[in-house]
């Protein structure tokens, strides 16, 4: 098993013990793909939007009196050498908590679980902090393609239960408010993404990448940097090559999906 993750629902009808059939099953959908994704992180440090892509399986064990509590299991569909050997269940803890809080726009819950995740993904000072930044940017990456799915997640608040409790960190019905005002269409802050540039037209400053992590499509980017209209630049030599490269830009997500990049520079 990678970890596990309590989740519980408090107040209106939890109080009883009991939840409105449609809001929990809502609710489950949304937590399932959140688990299964940061569960896949947790074992092999990569992104993979796609379920049946990933190496993770969610359970959900027996809820506990008193309120409406459910446990999620995460275990590996096929045993393999884990990247964070020891440390995947405090990754995948922290993990799920980030990414409701960032969708939540929770300045302070951010703040406070990316330090836990830092320390989880640094295993003791073990990696560079160069690796452990491309990591948590492939996490934020994570955090915005599954917004749509922290949506589902937080249905039952204000309804059935008055707030959702995700490993220690609560969630209420203002925090819903922030999740359920976010856009279909919107653009991220200027941030670095690692790639390999896979399709570029130096006429039309246009082009496609991989991004680091996703096997399975490709990223329509768009290039301002004045660097690409230089004869030699990075941008045709990690084509030419097929090397990675790191590419600083901000993103257009379409329901948390990246649906194209606009490059300023290289990194």
């Amino acid at each position: 098993m990678i970890g596990k993750v309590e989740i519980t629902y408090d107040g209106n009808d939890a109080e009883r013990h009991v939840i409105d059939a449609m809001e929990l099953s809502e609710s489950l959908g949304g937590f399932a793909r959140i688990l299964a994704t940061a569960g896949h992180f947790a074992i092999t440090g990569e992104f993979v939007r796609k379920l049946p892509a990933q190496n993770a399986r969610v359970f959900v064990a027996e809820a506990e009196p008193k309120c409406f509590n459910l446990l999620y299991e995460v275990w590996e569909l096929a045993k393999q050498q884990q990247v964070f050997q020891g440390f995947a269940g405090a990754i995948l803890a922290a993990l799920v908590a980030y990414i409701v809080a960032k969708a939540a726009n929770n300045h302070e819950e951010v703040k406070h679980l990316a330090a836990a995740l830092q320390t989880a993904l640094s295993a003791n000072g073990q990696r560079e902090r160069e690796l452990v930044d491309r990591m948590f940017s492939t996490i934020d990456k994570m955090a915005d393609s599954l917004k749509p799915a922290v949506k589902q997640a937080v249905t039952p608040i204000g309804g059935s239960a008055s707030q959702i409790t995700v490993n220690g960190t609560v969630f209420d019905s203002e925090d819903k408010a922030a999740i359920m005002a976010l856009a279909s269409n919107e653009v991220t802050d200027e941030r670095p993404w690692a790639a390999v540039i896979t399709e570029l037209d130096r006429e039309n400053a246009t082009g496609k990448v991989r991004l680091a992590g996703d096997d399975e499509s490709r990223v329509p980017i768009s290039i301002t940097d004045p660097l690409f209209r230089v004869q030699a630049n990075p941008y045709l030599s990690a084509f030419i090559d097929g090397t990675p490269i790191t590419l600083v830009g901000k993103a257009e997500l379409n329901d948390g999906d990246i649906r194209r990049l606009f490059i300023s520079n290289v990194g």
